[in-house]
């Protein structure tokens, strides 16, 4: 595998769902293969996750077929992965150098504010004749641990700044941020924007060290591309009795090889992966690898409870070969241990 700003007017609407999920997180050390093992009077916690979304209308032409737009997690939540999904163009006719469909709308932005934790931006342009109606998504952690037992434990994310590639040459980029994150941490929230020139996402995907992270864009008019990520740390916070800490329940499902399959050719079509492990039981972070971008289109993914669901559109040719795979999150901390 080969895992190949400013705001414009423009007419939108955005309804805001705060959908709780009981997207609840909590992590266990990195590369853990085996379910852990309580007793049924440990202490544990509960970690409270969910997510957010607004619906997103685009005309058709200029100057209301873009958007610079936000989704924001509650106040001292963190935002843990941001996405779109493209649902439709209106009566798609093909112009010079479109499609006239969901292919064209463009997302030129989608990453976490380095300042507020809560915040995820997009920037997004249609590019077809007709409007489009896409959706946006962000997952959200909570700060800190549900109060119980008489207290609370902290949850650290913390913003990690990758250096940009500007100028790049037209055609495949592909590039590599390994252990970007300490041994105890996951990377979390990969981001990019794209700067003065133009760039189709056909890949996001975590290191084989689940500490960095690696994307892959076929450019043009060579742009400018900076990568964005954040590192969830494992440990909570002490606090209690003795300050002691617990661990979070985290597992990437499949591994990193990630549950390969054959998209079809089709317009839209849609693959899923779901947490299925009670123990790590609910997807917060996703990668996705498109084999043969010049045949397979991305048009997003949107997050539930167990499952995330890939779009993707398909010419003729090409092998329509994918990879996905799932950061699950368990609904517990583990017991309590020395800090």
């Amino acid at each position: 595998m080969t895992p190949h700003p400013s705001k414009p007017r423009h007419r939108r609407s955005l309804a805001v769902a705060t959908g709780l999920l009981a997207l609840v997180a909590p992590l266990a050390a990195v590369a853990v293969s085996s379910a852990p093992a309580e007793a049924s009077n440990t202490k544990t916690h509960h970690v409270k996750m969910y997510k957010v979304e607004a619906q997103v209308d685009l005309d058709g032409e200029y100057p209301d077929n873009s958007t610079h737009t936000h989704l924001s997690c509650g106040a001292g939540d963190y935002a843990l992965d941001g996405m779109w999904r493209v649902d439709s163009v209106d009566q798609a006719n093909p112009d010079t150098d479109t499609f006239g469909d969901e292919r064209d709308v463009e997302v030129t932005a989608s990453y976490g504010d380095t300042a507020d934790m809560t915040k995820w931006h997009f920037e997004i342009t249609n590019r077809a004749d007709g409007d489009a109606q896409l959706k946006i998504f962000l997952t959200c952690l909570q700060g800190t641990t549900e109060g119980q037992h008489g207290h609370s434990h902290a949850i650290t994310v913390t913003n990690k700044t990758l250096p940009a590639s500007n100028n790049q040459a037209d055609g495949d980029w592909e590039k590599e941020y390994t252990a970007q994150c300490a041994v105890g941490q996951y990377a979390v929230a990969p981001g990019f924007k794209i700067a003065n020139g133009s760039a189709r996402p056909y890949g996001s995907y975590m290191t084989t060290d689940f500490r960095g992270w690696k994307w892959g864009f076929v450019n043009s008019s060579t742009p400018d591309i900076q990568p964005y990520l954040r590192c969830l740390t494992i440990r909570t916070g002490a606090a209690g009795a003795g300050g002691h800490v617990h661990k979070l329940y985290a597992q990437w499902f499949p591994g990193y090889a990630g549950d390969m399959d054959f998209v079809p050719v089709k317009h839209q079509t849609e693959r899923q992966y779901s947490c299925t492990n009670k123990f790590y039981d609910k997807g917060m972070v996703a990668s996705w690898w498109i084999n043969d971008h010049q045949y397979t289109y991305w048009l997003g993914m949107d997050p539930r409870p167990k499952t995330r669901a890939f779009r993707y559109w398909r010419e003729a040719g090409g092998d329509g070969k994918t990879y996905i795979a799932l950061l699950c999150i368990g609904t517990r901390t583990s017991k309590q241990q020395a800090p």
